[in-house]
Order: C-alpha cells, then sequence, then structure tokens
C-alpha cells in the first residue's frame, strides 16, 4: 500500500480569531470593547482559552498525523511544498540545539512553533540524525530542477516519431466523426407541465429553445392584476365552494370575506371576483348535475408518464413525466366519470370552438390521467367557460 499525503498544508486555526472564545471546561473568553475610547483588545480569559484551544487543536492535528503514518504497509511517500527549505531547515537545527531535550523527544515549545505537518517531519529528521537513529530519508526538490526535467522530457517525447496504421486512422476518424443517434430527444424535457404543453399546441415542432429554463414567478413578480391572475382567483374561489350547496348572493359574498380574514387572498383581488358569473355556473345544468354526484373531486394533482410522441407528435417512445392539477371530476348519478376544466379565457366573436383547440390537447392529459388512476374510461369532458357562462362539451365538437 502506497500513501500519499499533501504534508505542506497549513493547520486551520481561523476559530481562534473569533470575537469570543470558548472552552467546553474554562468558559468562555471575550474581547473588551471600550466604546467610548473606541478601543478593543484581548482579554486574559480569551488569552488563556486560546492558548487552551491552540494546545488541543496540536493534539488533534499529531493524532491525525499518526493515523496516517501507520496507514502504509509497504512504503510511505510523504509530499509536501516549503518555501527556502535550507533556509528553514537551517532554522530548525538551531532550535533544537538552543533547546535540547531528552532522546527521541522534541521540545514542546519548538512543536509549537510550527503549523504544518512538514516543519513536524523536518523536526523528526533533524533530531533523528542528531540522535545518530536516522529513521527517515528527507529529498529536497527545487522548483527550477523539476520544471527543467518536465520541460526536458516534453522535448524528448517531441522528438518521438509516431505514425499511425490505417486501422488506427479509421477508429480516430470514427470516434471524431460519432453522433448520439437519439440526438433529437435531447431537446425534450423529462419533466412538464400540462400548462406548458398546451403553450406548444400551435408549434409544429419541438426546439431547443423551448426546453430553457424560465426566470422563476418569485422573481417577476409584481401586484398589477392582470388578466392571467383574474382568472387564477377565479379558479380559487370555484375550488373553495361546496358544490353540493345552494348558495345566495349573500353566501357567495360572505365566502369572499372570509377568504379575506383567512389571508387567502387580499380585498383587492377578492373584488376582481365577478359573483353573477359564479351563479350562472352554479345553476347551469352541468352544475346542477354535479350536486346529484356520487363523489366529486376538487382540484387533484397528478403525475402521468406519457411518450414523448403522446405530446409533440412522432414516434418517439421516450417517457416524459407531466404533472398537473384537474380543476373538477366526479362520478355521476349512473357512475360515469365526467371530466370538468374552468376557464376563463376572453373568447374573441364568442367561438367556443377557438377554447376547443386552444385546450384539446391538455383535456386529453386530463382524461388519460383520470384513467389511469381509476382504470375507467371518461365518459363525457367538458371546458365551463367563465366568458361565455356556457359548459362546452368537447366529445361533441
Amino acid at each position: 500500500m502506497y500513501l500519499f499525503v499533501e504534508y505542506g498544508k497549513r493547520f486551520n486555526f481561523r476559530d481562534l480569531n473569533e470575537t469570543v472564545l470558548m472552552h467546553q471546561d474554562i468558559g468562555f473568553g471575550p474581547q473588551y470593547i471600550n466604546y467610548e475610547r473606541q478601543i478593543e483588545y484581548s482579554t486574559l480569559a480569551k488569552e488563556a482559552i486560546r492558548d487552551t484551544l491552540s494546545d488541543e487543536a496540536i493534539s488533534e492535528e499529531m493524532r491525525i498525523l499518526y493515523v496516517a503514518l501507520t496507514r502504509a504497509k509497504e512504503k510511505l511517500i510523504m509530499v509536501g511544498t516549503q518555501k527556502e527549505v535550507e533556509k528553514q531547515i537551517q532554522i530548525k537545527q538551531e532550535l533544537l540545539e538552543l533547546i535540547p531535550i531528552g532522546e527521541n523527544k522534541l521540545a514542546h515549545q519548538i512543536v509549537g512553533r510550527y503549523k504544518t505537518y512538514i516543519d513536524w517531519l523536518e523536526l523528526v529528521y533533524l533530531k533523528s540524525k542528531q540522535e545518530k537513529q536516522e529513521v527517515l530519508e528527507l529529498f529536497c526538490h527545487q522548483t527550477k530542477d523539476v520544471l527543467q526535467e518536465k520541460n526536458e522530457e516534453l522535448k524528448r517525447n517531441d522528438k518521438c516519431e509516431f505514425k499511425p496504421s490505417k486501422e488506427l486512422k479509421k477508429k480516430i476518424q470514427e470516434k471524431l466523426n460519432w453522433q448520439y443517434q437519439n440526438q433529437n430527444l435531447t431537446t425534450i424535457p423529462s419533466k412538464s407541465s400540462v400548462t406548458a404543453i398546451k403553450n406548444l399546441e400551435k408549434q409544429e415542432t419541438l426546439s431547443i429553445k423551448e426546453c430553457e429554463l424560465k426566470v422563476p414567478l418569485f422573481l417577476t413578480y409584481d401586484d398589477k392584476l392582470t388578466g392571467a391572475k383574474k382568472g387564477t382567483i377565479m379558479h380559487m374561489f370555484l375550488q373553495k365552494l361546496d358544490l353540493r350547496k345552494n348558495y345566495t348572493e349573500n353566501d357567495l359574498k360572505e365566502l369572499i370575506d372570509e377568504l379575506e380574514v383567512k389571508h387567502f387572498l387580499s380585498r383587492q383581488e377578492l373584488q376582481t371576483i365577478s359573483i353573477s358569473k359564479v351563479q350562472k355556473f352554479l345553476t347551469s345544468d352541468l352544475a346542477k348535475d354535479i350536486k346529484k354526484a356520487k363523489i366529486i373531486y376538487q382540484e387533484k394533482p397528478f403525475y402521468i408518464y406519457l411518450t414523448a410522441g403522446e405530446i409533440y407528435g412522432g414516434e418517439e417512445k421516450e417517457k416524459v413525466v407531466v404533472q398537473g392539477i384537474i380543476d373538477l371530476y366526479y362520478r355521476n348519478s349512473d357512475g360515469k366519470l365526467i371530466l370538468v376544466d374552468y376557464k376563463t379565457d376572453f373568447v374573441e366573436n364568442m367561438d367556443e370552438k377557438i377554447l376547443i383547440q386552444k385546450y384539446k390537447k391538455q383535456i386529453e392529459i386530463y382524461e388519460k390521467a383520470i384513467e389511469y388512476a381509476t382504470g375507467e374510461k371518461v365518459e363525457k369532458s367538458y371546458i365551463y367557460s367563465l366568458y361565455l357562462n356556457k359548459a362546452i362539451d368537447i366529445c361533441e365538437n
């Protein structure tokens, strides 16, 4: 086993420079600050704790070094960098002579002065030479010598003549000209939302631009009530309704006040809710059918695997995770599954076919999600347009 360790890195004593030092046994030592004179300096308590923490840190580094030195089985190669090596070794030699101590020992004052493994190893090397019991060899290499040797090696390699065979040239050419056979799949996101897919409806092909990351909503937020935000508010209000209950106009106003008190929405946002449109929905034939439903599911999130071909067209079988939220689906009195999707869009010329064309793919994905979850076919799918005050049967259009 060969073990290589970087021994020239300085120990980390940054924690000893904090304004307040703490020790589990001694306590804490703060920095003294005189605000009137605008001066600060260390306290005796802080210096005492700093010395103790320093000794403990050095002891821990010694333990780590011991573990590193005792793990090699065949040979231990210790590598480290140091500036002015000869000068540093001369200083250490003089210190060892100045503060002599017993055989095979190093003075605490000397060891504590140095903060790298390579310094400690040099002390051991010099001490072992003094005791005539050398335990390691020290090799010092100058940077210029290492660079010169490397340059000479590069020059020798440059002179080597290498003539590749035709077979090797062919293999290299094949590697250079290689192309990923499913290159088109790299432009398809592995996860998408129903909304994102809906936005691709008018595009014939998928390009890499469609997969670019968008700026998060919280970075683009503003308090202007756009048409899209008003639509979201209307959706949220419809989700708060108990569709089996008969609401009066006052009931709806009380619900709006309750949402304000509970901070679901602000007063400014709640004022955009059209009570008249909500009432028209609640009195529609669709709402009457929902009231008689055996079970109603509102605001149901889902994840479903679809092939890229199902989403973007084509024959691609690559799986894409699609996530979304279904506004409402229910099991009617006959036990059939019915899907309902609320829309608040402005409809030009009151043409309901515009909504069908725009949201057909989205409705299809909702149907697949319900069928996958229940194992049953969706009997009917409706778009309820709050702008048109009308339920549009997708199957009939």
